[in-house]
Formats: C-alpha cells, sequence, structure tokens
C-alpha cells in the first residue's frame, strides 16, 4: 500500500470477472473442489455420488434428503460454488423446486433456501466430504518399503591361530642338516705296545 506496511495474508484479494475474493479464501476453496471432482469421478454416474459420512438434518422449510445434500454437490462440481442459478435450472440435479433466488421472481420458491442458506449448507457439506476422504485414507494400509534389510554378518567362533614363536627352519633345511660324527681321539699306545703292533702307523696315517 502507500505506506508501505505490508499487507496480511487475510487482507490479500484476487478480481475474477469483477468479483473481488480473498486470496487465501480461493485457494481453499480450488482445493474443495480438488476433493469433491476426485470422490464424484469415483461414480460412473456423477448423479449415483453420495455422501457417506451424514451431517445434521437441513431445518429448511421444503422436504430435504440426503439426496438433494448430494445434489447439492453434484452441482457444484458441474457449475461451480455459488452458481445458484445454474444449479437450480439443471434438470439432472432435481433441484429446481429446492432452491429460490429472489433476483428473479418466477424462481422463487416459498420455503426454499436461499444462496445464502445453500451456501451454508455446502460448506458444511465439503467440510463432511473432507473428513471422509481423511478417514479413508487413515484406514488405507500403508505399503512396505521395498528396500530389504542386509542379512546381518555370522558372527564366526572360531579362535584365532596364535602365532608361532621364533622361526620354524625350513623342511629342506632340516633335512639336509645332518650332524657330523665327531672324530675320535687316537689311542695313546706305549713303545711296547707299537712294538706289538707294526700296524698301528698304517691306521693312524
Amino acid at each position: 500500500d502507500e505506506a508501505g506496511t505490508p499487507k496480511k495474508k487475510s487482507d490479500i484479494t484476487v478480481n475474477i470477472c469483477g468479483e473481488t475474493f480473498p486470496a487465501a479464501r480461493l485457494v481453499s476453496r480450488c482445493k474443495e473442489l480438488c476433493i469433491l471432482g476426485s470422490k464424484i469421478r469415483d461414480y460412473d454416474k456423477d448423479t449415483r455420488f453420495r455422501l457417506k459420512n451424514q451431517i445434521k438434518s437441513a431445518t429448511f422449510e421444503v422436504r430435504w434428503t440426503p439426496t438433494h445434500d448430494a445434489m447439492v454437490l453434484v452441482g457444484i462440481y458441474r457449475h461451480g460454488f455459488g452458481n445458484w442459478a445454474q444449479i437450480k435450472l439443471d434438470k439432472d440435479l432435481l433441484l429446481e423446486h429446492k432452491i429460490s433466488i429472489p433476483e428473479n421472481a418466477s424462481w422463487v420458491v416459498a420455503g426454499a433456501p436461499e444462496p445464502t442458506a445453500l451456501n451454508r449448507r455446502a460448506t458444511s457439506l465439503i467440510k463432511a466430504l473432507e473428513k471422509e476422504v481423511m478417514q479413508s485414507e487413515s484406514a488405507r494400509p500403508k505399503k512396505a518399503s521395498s528396500k530389504k534389510a542386509a542379512p546381518a554378518k555370522a558372527k564366526s567362533n572360531s579362535k584365532p591361530k596364535p602365532k608361532a614363536k621364533g622361526k620354524a627352519k625350513s623342511a629342506s633345511t632340516r633335512g639336509n642338516a645332518k650332524s657330523k660324527p665327531k672324530r675320535r681321539a687316537g689311542r695313546v699306545m706305549s713303545p711296547e705296545a707299537k712294538a706289538m703292533a707294526p700296524e698301528y702307523d698304517a691306521i693312524e696315517q
């Protein structure tokens, strides 16, 4: 604005075809219509749509049943929220004698709800539909995760072998190692014995 003060979200408005709406309400309404459309499209024919969660009965002077509530929502789905004149003229909805439009004398129906009352009723119906969607989503089983947990590694019970102390000799070394015979010291003989054994010298050599 001129003072430079930022506007609150609730103060932001949107102008569509000459009509001014609060932006927050417009966003909320779009979300509601998306939910409504997703539920109605579940039926092969939109006029077969019905609310599962019924709300408090309407206090209109004309006879009003849950089927009329459902047709109000179908009319909103077809023609938009608040477009009660088009909803009234939609022959499939059978609401011609259930809606009163004061702006046109020929469309006034004694005891029938006017647009203000219809807006309140439609808002309550949409809230009931949102609650129904939340209940169905919470009751839906959650999908199991596609990722499989990696199997735990088995613990080995075997104990590590103790290391041998020192260096073991190789088999070839052990095989080739032979004990050398010790040389016996020669016997010392007396001269008399040498004379008696002339072959002694040959043995010593």
